[in-house]
């Protein structure tokens, strides 16, 4: 016989309490070490947007009857003034907001959007040869420089044929201000979560990423610190209320 045991009103409870205990302490690591965004990012898709076989199976609904978060403040700045992200800077994340929402609308927020795309990146400066950017010319520190930068992907030099990591703001360069007719992509709460939990290094490691991927292995990692420390404050004011 077949038997499916279920886990008590208490043990659920105990589940949230060493969630939110594991957020607590990771939000205290994470300033000096960024890899706790990974556990961070983990605990939150626990917590706020799991799925089991394709349905919903967040720890919050099994503790909280439809709960309700504070909205995001929909302010909007451009990343590097170049017009082609724009973004809610994260530490102002939860600011300047009175008004709640239940939790599918709430992880459904857009933070990110964006009008970038692989295209560009056939201009993208090449430290090798100098292609892309004929202001600057290739040697050994421009090589050094690339090298040593934090880059997420790896292009192929369409003139010399060489190999070289690219980030964001290279790829911002290379557009030289032209916004290119590109469909828009634009990033909720949600894809921040389930993207860095799970395709940048929270439970798998995807060696592809999209447009999507690279925007938020750039900038995820302080959306998932600011996200985090306002579930741990909802908690602690609910609980207290």
């Amino acid at each position: 016989m077949f038997v499916i045991l279920n886990r008590t009103e208490s043990g659920l409870r105990n589940e949230l309490n060493e969630c939110l205990q594991i957020i607590s302490t990771s939000l205290q690591t994470v300033k000096d070490n960024k890899s706790f965004n990974k556990v961070l990012a983990v605990q939150l898709r626990i917590l706020l947007c799991d799925t089991k076989f394709g349905r919903e199976n967040s720890l919050i609904n099994k503790v909280r009857t439809n709960p309700m978060l504070k909205c995001i403040n929909n302010n909007f700045t451009s990343y590097m003034n170049a017009g082609l992200i724009e973004f809610i800077q994260p530490e102002f994340l939860f600011e300047e907001s009175n008004s709640s929402l239940f939790l599918e609308a709430w992880l459904n927020q857009d933070v990110i959007k964006s009008n970038v795309s692989y295209q560009s990146l056939d201009n993208c400066y090449c430290p090798y040869c100098g292609s892309g950017d004929n202001s600057r010319t290739s040697n050994s520190r421009n090589i050094q420089e690339v090298q040593n930068r934090e880059c997420f992907i790896m292009i192929m030099c369409q003139n010399c044929g060489a190999k070289f990591p690219v980030n964001l703001d290279n790829i911002i360069d290379a557009y030289e201000g032209k916004i290119e007719n590109v469909e828009s992509v634009n990033i909720t709460i949600r894809d921040i979560i389930k993207n860095y939990a799970n395709k940048n290094g929270g439970a798998h490691i995807d060696s592809e990423l999209d447009i999507k991927g690279l925007l938020i292995a750039e900038l995820g990692g302080e959306y998932i610190q600011s996200i985090s420390q306002y579930i741990v404050e909802y908690f602690s004011e609910t609980e207290a209320g």
